[in-house]
């Protein structure tokens, strides 16, 4: 039997690549943290495994949804007194597999089921660097800064990562330096990211129309927008378009407090510019280029206790750096005039020169029967940007553990609207998500979870841009 296409070095080669760029990566992982230390020196390594399982909930079947599970390892090592290391590796991999086209690509071992690694942080810790009160973090690392429970205004030096649609506040790390001087009770930090990059968006649950202004819905007629080919401009990677921040942190009558000023960019992108396809009474087909807006924020936050009752704060005054307005163009310059007559006067402005507040005030307390109960309110999503286009979020959640702390069933829920003076407004972008859901903690480390995700209403908030995602989960993390 003849084989007409015999492989040659270079297909060996191919098929060979992923395989070998996960030893590498492996390897070099690992390598970091098989140095040779003292015996007093101690290597830690802890991580987890989580497996997650989602089913779409629509009128008449329930597919499985392409989501990923996830690897977590991480390596601490103290080679020296005032120095310490630290790396993780995060591994993505899907059971999906991805279509293929020939019989040679089922040789390849990602093909089927791929995987995603990447270094998810990597970084040197210095104490005491040239003053003893300096310390100093170098490498890629996360940078949390806020009090509020995940929704918070002033996190602007990690992207965020949408990857789960159903987890809000995810961000992953960022190559900086991060310096810290301690003053007594006081703490002055300073941040440097020199690179910069967009937030990370699912691969399921997001529509781009999310990210457009408010005005674009309003073109005349019930014309829908489908989005063709879509890019980023990303700004020079030169110092002038890094990105930098300033933090002054302290208490005060037992409230933890903080002020602080940040330069750079919102890693949301923009649209900039919307290139007309194909124009019908029905459908507007047009490419989109997206801009990353540079912008200064100047934030403040604080958290305490009151009455055992647990509160905080959290406010970002955010100055946007230019005017984005959206230039809008046909392909075929014989449609430009109509194209002209469906645009509003005014235009299409995506982010207008105007300073704009995004705030998130929130409390939790525990009963005396076990209830913890947490509540939050947000104005203005991370997604959204300008004076005319911040929405109202209302979140809650409540959950109390049994049979010996080894079931805790919870319920989540929110409203989302972008108007609360005005009742029509209010009415027309009203979105509603209950969250009902058990864990399973009997075994020590290991959770296993059991949910529903439910969401309706209108389209208008971000929320609004998710009501065709009712789901089920199940998911298993076994930390180690």
């Amino acid at each position: 039997m003849q084989i007409k296409n015999p492989m040659t070095a270079a297909d060996i080669i191919r098929r060979l690549k992923p395989a070998a760029t996960t030893i590498l990566f492996f390897s070099l992982f690992f390598s970091i943290f098989t140095i040779p230390v003292r015996a007093e020196d101690k290597v830690d390594v802890k991580g987890f495994l989580s497996v997650d399982k989602r089913f779409l909930v629509p009128k008449s079947h329930t597919p499985i949804i392409d989501f990923y599970n996830n690897l977590q390892v991480e390596a601490r090592a103290k080679p020296a007194e005032r120095v310490s290391a630290l790396a993780s590796l995060d591994v993505r991999y899907y059971d999906f597999p991805r279509p293929t086209n020939n019989l040679e690509s089922l040789q390849e071992i990602n093909t089927p089921a791929p995987a995603e690694f990447s270094l998810w942080e990597g970084y040197i810790d210095i104490n005491g660097f040239l003053f003893k009160d300096l310390d100093l973090r170098v490498g890629k690392q996360r940078i949390a800064w806020g009090t509020a429970d995940k929704l918070n205004q002033t996190d602007n030096l990690n992207p965020d990562d949408y990857s789960d649609p159903l987890d809000f506040g995810r961000k992953f790390p960022s190559t900086a330096f991060l310096a810290t001087y301690y003053i007594k009770d006081w703490q002055l930090i300073g941040a440097w990211v020199p690179t910069i990059r967009p937030a990370l968006l699912p691969t399921s649950g997001f529509n781009l129309e999310a990210l457009m202004p408010s005005n674009f819905s309003q073109l005349p007629g019930n014309i829908t927008f489908i989005p063709g080919n879509i890019k980023t401009e990303y700004p020079s990677f030169t110092f002038p378009h890094s990105m930098g921040a300033l933090k002054v942190k302290g208490q005060l009558l037992n409230t933890d407090f903080s002020v602080s000023y940040f330069h750079g960019y919102d890693d949301t992108p923009l649209p900039a510019q919307v290139s007309i396809t194909n124009l019908t009474p029905a459908e507007v087909s047009a490419d989109v280029t997206l801009k990353l807006p540079d912008i200064d924020v100047i934030g403040f936050d604080l958290a305490g206790e009151l009455f055992t009752v647990g509160f905080w704060a959290e406010g970002a005054a955010l100055f946007p750096g230019e005017e984005i307005q959206v230039a809008v163009q046909a392909e075929d310059t014989n449609l430009q005039p109509l194209i002209d007559a469906l645009l509003p006067e005014e235009g299409i402005v995506a982010l207008k020169d105007q300073p704009y507040f995004k705030y998130t005030v929130g409390g939790d307390y525990t009963f005396k029967n076990g209830i913890y109960l947490n509540c939050q309110y947000m104005h203005g999503f991370f997604t959204e940007a300008g004076v005319d286009n911040l929405g109202n979020y209302f979140i809650g959640r409540a959950e109390r553990k049994f049979l010996h702390d080894k079931i805790k069933p919870s319920f989540s829920g929110g409203l989302a609207t972008m108007a609360l003076t005005s009742r029509k407004r209010f009415e027309d972008t009203l979105t509603y998500f209950l969250v009902p859901e058990i864990q399973y903690l009997g075994i020590d480390n290991l959770e296993v979870t059991l949910g529903y995700f439910a969401i309706a209403g209108k389209k208008g908030t971000i929320f609004g841009s998710m009501t065709d995602q009712d789901q089920i989960y199940l998911k298993a993390k076994l930390s180690f």
